[in-house]
């Protein structure tokens, strides 16, 4: 009996000691765990209506919500890529400075990651900043920046620049030749206790035969309290004729 007792007290204990090291390394994980607001599908639709032959390109009053709807989808779907490439690199479990490369799932391309501390951007020194280049790419005039991220720990506020070619290039054509930027606080600055506010610039703008009224820019901000979220921002629509 004693030689069972021992063997279980030792199976306890290495089973503390292996919950114990695995909070060790969650907790020291520089790579923030969350970078948007999740906005409820219900909220944002991919689909727009085309126009067909012959019809008049007149923005009906329940044609609106449509157009608002897929604002939000955009914005939220860059919110996502941003936030999907975050956490792909959190799970290497990284703890402090350092770099690294590795091959992109989707485009098969060496990616170089380069973390340091103390980075000043826009006036603000921020805990640390993570650059993601596309290896070959770093000869050309953008240096193959695909993503920067600048961001505090502990209340999670940071800044992230995306260049959504440079980090696949099978990236859909609507982004291809787009920049994201997303700004993500959960420090109620606002009264919201998640916040982001997405700026894009770049979409592919369809034929105005088919979409007169796609948009080229945006400007959306998310605020969440618990099950409440608010939306609202701008866009830029170049070929919209409204009379």
């Amino acid at each position: 009996m004693k030689k069972i007792s021992f063997i279980l007290t030792i199976a306890i204990a290495v089973f503390f000691a292996s919950c114990e090291k695995e909070d060790v390394q969650l907790d020291e994980n520089i790579i923030p765990e969350t970078f948007s607001v999740e906005i409820p599908q219900s909220l944002s639709s991919s689909t727009m209506k085309s126009l067909k032959n012959g019809e008049e390109d007149i923005l009906q009053g329940n044609d609106i919500y449509e157009h608002l709807r897929v604002f939000i989808h955009v914005g939220d779907e860059a919110a996502q890529i941003v936030e999907e490439v975050i956490k792909a690199i959190r799970l290497y479990g990284l703890s402090e400075p350092m770099s690294f490369s590795y091959e992109g799932d989707d485009d098969s391309r060496t990616k170089n990651v380069v973390i340091v501390a103390d980075s000043e951007y826009e006036g603000t020194v921020w805990n640390y900043q993570m650059t993601v280049t596309d290896a070959d790419s770093e000869g050309n005039d953008d240096g193959g920046v695909a993503m920067q991220i600048f961001w505090n720990k502990g209340t999670i506020k940071g800044v992230a620049i995306m260049k959504p070619y440079n980090i696949d290039r099978n990236t859909e054509d609507l982004f291809a030749h787009a920049m994201f930027r997303i700004d993500y606080s959960e420090g109620l600055e606002n009264g919201y206790e998640q916040e982001m506010t997405v700026y894009i610039s770049g979409i592919a703008l369809p034929s105005p035969l088919n979409n007169p009224f796609a948009m080229e820019t945006m400007k959306m901000t998310a605020g969440r309290n618990g099950d409440v979220v608010e939306v609202f921002g701008n866009s830029n629509h170049p070929n919209a004729v409204l009379f």
